[in-house]
């Protein structure tokens, strides 16, 4: 097995003079880059607490400074051009085999089949539903009409034999016909190309929830193996949960911008930056006696 080479270091002057020279603030380039302010001082300053390692770090260093324009020489240093693009390979491979990876996009993509056949079924029922509406209301109106046209015409029966006869216009009868519902749906985030998959190391509850808290106004959607979707519009600071058969599917507007737990343990995706995970659930194992978490409020 090759060694992973060494990550190259992150020239943090390049990043600042090529941020100021567009007129980039720090927020403005973290709404462009999907990362949080913090992330992008750190990036300037060398520290690294706001990132899940060194890997993790020099992956979102690579995405501002394509954003910024900075050529991989300006940006890294301490390693040559052929090796920059060997580290750049080995931060970007995931830990899942090639076999593996191409099963688990096979059942996402078998998912979200299912998730468009069941909104096409569901389409086709309530056009059934309004062509029966229709139906039924011009049977009552037609019921009605004859009613009405039949007890007019006794009328002037009786009224010509006493010779009192006077036209009576027959009244046009009014067609209620019922109108289908409309039922107002959240459009979920687009899915990212490359679905990033979590499996939790140290289970506390069983697979069948996750819960969100949004960090700022945004659509969550969560499709479970059944194909069921879930979507919930949630205003900053809001809390969700989802219940479902595992695997989950969450599609998010940025990782950076939720709280996502599953299985009782904190959610942590390699991609910072991406918008969808795949939540795989584990055998649930027992927790030790005064163990605690930051999820068992959940």
């Amino acid at each position: 097995m090759n060694k992973n080479p060494k990550i190259p270091e992150i020239q943090q002057s390049a990043f600042i003079q090529a941020r100021e020279q567009l007129g980039f603030s720090i927020a403005d380039l973290a709404a462009k880059a999907c990362l949080s302010a913090r992330q992008i001082e750190q990036i300037e300053n060398g520290h690294t607490s706001s990132y899940y390692g060194a890997q993790n770090k020099f992956t979102a260093a690579k995405k501002v400074a394509a954003i910024l324009k900075i050529s991989d020489q300006d940006a890294f240093e301490g390693v040559e051009a052929d090796q920059l693009e060997s580290a750049v390979q080995s931060v970007q491979s995931e830990p899942t085999s090639s076999t593996q990876l191409a099963k688990k996009e096979k059942q996402a993509h078998r998912i979200e089949k299912e998730i468009t056949n069941k909104v096409e079924s569901v389409k086709s029922s309530k056009r059934l539903i309004l062509s029966l509406s229709i139906c039924a209301g011009l049977v009552f109106a037609g019921i009605n009409f004859y009613k009405n046209a039949f007890s007019e015409k006794t009328e002037e029966v009786q009224l010509a034999s006493q010779d009192q006869a006077e036209p009576v216009a027959n009244p046009t009868p009014e067609v209620n016909v019922p109108q289908a519902a409309e039922s107002a749906s959240e459009a979920c985030p687009s899915a990212d190309a490359a679905v990033s998959i979590y499996k939790s190391e140290s289970p506390l509850k069983p697979g069948d929830m996750v819960f969100v808290q949004s960090k700022t106004a945004q659509v969550v959607c969560v499709v479970d193996a059944t194909g069921k979707t879930q979507s919930k519009a949630l205003e900053q600071g809001a809390r969700a949960s989802f219940y479902g058969k595992p695997p989950f599917k969450v599609l998010t507007s940025c990782f950076n911008q939720i709280e996502l737990y599953f299985q009782g343990v904190k959610v942590r995706p390699d991609n910072v930056g991406g918008k969808t995970v795949l939540l795989e659930a584990v055998e649930l194992v027992q927790a030790q006696p005064g163990n605690s978490t930051d999820s068992q409020f959940r």
